[in-house]
């Protein structure tokens, strides 16, 4: 690396974001081919709001290197909030099979992967990280969103319940967990549950 690439970390550390793309350009024109220039290049463009440019530079990131992680996620970050599932998966796919462990690319396939219903791939990527994070909430709550969705309700209460554990006054998980028990004809437990929301919140509803 050369000085002017430091200088453009320096910059896009202190929020300087045009002059880290002035740095990272010029470091460009005498490195054409380094990639991780281009990947943070296009952060800087990214909090430019020069989306266009950003994406163009991921684009070249991944072009020169294949196996850049954080430009393929961050191309996937952007395809996600795009609501182009199927490229973000490709992407973040993509990642995971350079890493099987990379949580970032894990998380945002499983949601990629529940915004297209397909519970039952997102399950098997969220069972991973359940595998290597058992109480990890973000799981949790998703492990309980797929069972959800799949209508696996006895599935979802266990969750739910595991979840409610770590956080026993959230009138929403109370909420949805009497939803469950009642599609399950477990109409006592029900009621509990809804009550146990009414007490938390007595004005709140929190539709499923």
């Amino acid at each position: 690396m050369n000085h002017d690439f430091d200088v453009g970390l320096d910059h896009l550390n202190n929020e300087a974001y045009q002059d880290a793309v002035d740095a990272f350009t010029r470091h460009l024109a005498t490195h054409p081919s380094d990639d991780e220039a281009y990947e943070q290049r296009a952060l800087a463009y990214y909090f430019l709001k020069e989306d266009d440019r950003a994406k163009a530079d991921l684009d070249a990131a991944i072009e020169l290197n294949p196996y850049n992680e954080n430009a393929l996620c961050n191309r996937g970050v952007r395809y996600l909030s795009a609501e182009d599932y199927e490229m973000a998966i490709e992407d973040f796919g993509a990642v995971y099979e350079i890493n099987p462990g990379n949580v970032f690319a894990l998380k945002h396939l499983v949601t990629a992967f529940i915004a297209l219903k397909d519970y039952k791939t997102a399950f098997q990527f969220c069972s991973k990280l359940y595998q290597m994070y058992p109480e990890d909430e973000w799981t949790l709550l998703h492990l309980v969103e797929i069972y959800a969705g799949a209508k696996r309700y006895p599935e979802a209460i266990k969750f739910m319940q595991k979840l409610l554990m770590r956080m026993p006054k959230d009138a929403g998980l109370l909420n949805n967990l009497g939803y469950f028990q009642m599609k399950v004809g477990a109409y006592e437990e029900s009621e509990a549950s809804y009550q146990a929301a009414l007490a938390v919140e007595p004005e709140a509803v929190y539709p499923l």
